[in-house]
């Protein structure tokens, strides 16, 4: 008797020791269940309709906030420019956009927002999926950054993904938007300054501002006609030197961007933008998670 209580309590002890070592996300991810769509549309530039089949992951219910971001820069020594002005673009300062902590954090470069899902995943006990090669500074940035694509932490959602997502994956009810027809139903548009995340109607995902509020840094670097360069299976263009065809009116290396801001007018589930990695101003972050 002595010897099965024993034999249960190291048992139960290992089960313990277990959960405890356990990574948990400290994020809210919603299981997004993969499958077969048709992505882009024929009325939209830069985004010629094609099949894709993208395998289950996870997504962040909400955008990145500003209490997350804060709790990064305490945490890591990189410089942040809250005061930062752009005076062609709005009026005071990058802080004065983001008045509550509960708003999503923009401001940040790309290679910043790779940062955060590596220094999130450590947090977190997951294996971070990128290796930078170089340094990252501010608006200097420009570090090689290589994905694993088997690592199990929290990385920023392929442009394929982000659609998939936006439009309800396989619950999608084929909206204009992410969760509606009416953009005054899932975005505040024409705003001031952004606004708390999570306040307007989620998608068929349950996924809060996909349309609205600040666009988002996605994985991939931007080429104007993807279907070309592409594979059917998890697309993304992984390299710099994998993109063959350039926006002729800004031919410099971009990466794409999803989403739009709370500033100008809504834009659908099928458009994408482009922006150097460099770039800072109203973009911000929405973290990604494989299925293990």
């Amino acid at each position: 008797m002595i010897r099965k209580v024993t034999a249960v309590l190291v048992c139960l002890c290992s089960i313990i020791s277990c959960v405890k070592n356990s990574p948990v996300p400290s994020k809210e991810m919603v299981f997004v269940e993969g499958g077969v769509f048709q992505m882009g549309s024929e009325s939209i530039e830069w985004n010629t309709p094609r099949e894709v089949e993208l395998s289950s992951f996870y997504m962040a219910r909400n955008l990145v906030t500003v209490k997350e971001w804060k709790e990064f820069l305490n945490d890591v020594a990189v410089p942040f420019n809250w005061d930062l002005e752009e005076s062609h673009s709005f009026d005071g300062k990058l802080k004065d956009l983001m008045p509550e902590e509960d708003c999503p954090i923009q401001g940040m470069n790309w290679y910043y927002a790779v940062a955060y899902c590596n220094w999130l995943s450590k947090r977190d006990g997951f294996r971070p999926c990128y290796r930078v090669k170089g340094e990252i500074k501010d608006k200097r940035s420009n570090p090689e950054v290589v994905w694993n694509k088997k690592a199990n932490g929290y990385r920023l959602p392929t442009d394929a993904e982000w659609e998939y997502a936006a439009r309800g994956g396989r619950l999608s009810k084929g909206y204009l938007f992410a969760g509606s027809d009416d953009v005054t139903e899932v975005a505040r548009i024409g705003q001031n300054t952004s606004y708390p995340v999570g306040q307007m109607m989620p998608n068929e995902l349950g996924l809060y501002d996909m349309t609205g509020n600040v666009e988002i840094w996605c994985w991939d670097w931007f080429d104007t006609d993807p279907s070309k360069i592409t594979k059917k299976k998890n697309p993304s263009i992984d390299k710099e030197s994998d993109v063959q065809n350039r926006d002729e009116r800004n031919p410099e290396s971009m990466k794409v961007i999803r989403g739009i801001d709370w500033k100008y007018p809504p834009i659908n589930v099928f458009e994408r933008s482009h922006y150097p990695p460099q770039y800072i101003l109203w973009i911000g972050i929405r973290l990604v998670r494989n299925v293990e």
